[in-house]
């Protein structure tokens, strides 16, 4: 059985460059695709390992299109529990240079509810003139 949420990221701007990075620490295997981004971004956990890894794939894009999202989708498991934070990155001024999501997901399968089984975290900078 598959659990599958799709996030929307909706103050990224056109044009921005965005980075990502997904680490994972546990034994459930996970797919996590992009959307409104200027290539196909998907990360993957194929490896039922418990070791902390990153999970492979493109980690970086420029915002174009539609609106960004991503959705997961964690194979062999059926419930997750998400905790989500966005900060806005600013100058010394306090204007807004970008943006940056941090996503931690517990597979509550695993029963620990560390937090920890998948960490998501997405940074988007505005691009300058």
């Amino acid at each position: 059985m598959a659990n599958i949420r799709t996030f929307k990221l909706e103050q990224v701007r056109d044009g921005d460059i965005v980075f990502i990075n997904a680490c994972s620490q546990c034994n459930s295997l996970a797919e996590i695709k992009f959307e409104g981004l200027d290539k196909n971004v998907v990360l993957k956990k194929d490896d039922p390992s418990t070791a902390l890894r990153r999970l492979v794939g493109e980690f970086q894009a420029v915002k174009r299109g539609g609106p960004l999202s991503f959705t997961i989708t964690i194979n062999n498991h059926g419930t997750m529990k998400v905790t989500q934070h966005t900060f806005i990155l600013s100058d010394k001024d306090g204007n807004e240079k970008g943006l940056n999501y941090v996503y931690n997901i517990e597979d509550l399968d695993s029963g620990d509810e560390d937090f920890n089984d998948y960490y998501i975290n997405v940074v988007a900078w505005h691009r300058r003139g």
